[in-house]
C-alpha cells in the first residue's frame, strides 16, 4: 500500500496516528487543514478531486461523501479543543467502500446534547448515520479520529 502525504501548511512530517487500512485497495490520502470554518470548502474540494481522479465503474455517491466529510470536519472545528492545531483529513478507498477520517488533537469525547425538533443545528451526525454504512469515534493518546465508511451504490 502506498501512502501519499500532502501537508498544505508545509509543517514537516505527519505525526503518528491510528489508521485503519483493513480492506484497503487504494493509496491512503491524507492532508492537514487549518481548524477554521473557511477551510470546509477546501476539504470538500480536496475530497472531490480525489474521487474524480480515481476511475471507477461504480462511482461513490458524491453528494453523500461531501456532506459526510463536511459534517465530520465542521464538528472537529466547532467542538474539539484543537487550540489552532491543524486537523488531519484521511481518505482511503477500500474494496467496496470509501473511508473518510478526521483526526483532531482533543482526546475528549463529546456527547451530543438533546436538541429540540425545531433547532437550527444538531443534526449532522444523524445525517452521517443515515448516509454512511458505518461511522464511529476512535480515541487515541494524542487525540481522536472520527470516521465514516460510505459504500459504493449497488448496481
Amino acid at each position: 500500500m502506498s501512502v501519499i502525504d500532502y501537508d498544505r501548511r508545509n509543517t514537516g512530517p505527519v505525526p503518528p496516528t491510528v489508521f485503519s487500512t483493513e480492506g484497503a485497495t487504494g493509496p491512503l490520502q491524507r492532508t492537514f487543514f487549518r481548524p477554521l470554518p473557511c477551510e470546509v470548502a477546501s476539504v470538500r474540494r480536496y475530497v472531490r478531486q480525489l474521487i474524480a481522479s480515481t476511475p471507477s465503474a461504480d462511482p461513490y455517491p458524491l453528494d453523500a461523501v461531501l456532506l459526510i466529510v463536511t459534517e465530520l470536519f465542521t464538528n472537529a472545528v466547532r467542538h474539539a479543543a484543537h487550540q489552532g492545531q491543524p486537523l488531519l483529513v484521511v481518505v482511503q478507498q477500500q474494496r467496496k467502500s470509501l473511508r473518510l477520517e478526521v483526526h483532531d488533537p482533543d482526546p475528549g469525547m463529546l456527547v451530543a446534547p438533546a436538541r429540540p425538533d425545531l433547532a437550527d443545528s444538531g443534526r449532522g451526525l444523524l445525517l452521517v448515520d443515515l448516509l454512511s454504512q458505518e461511522w464511529g469515534v476512535v480515541p487515541g493518546a494524542t487525540g481522536k479520529m472520527v470516521f465514516a465508511v460510505i459504500a459504493r451504490p449497488c448496481r
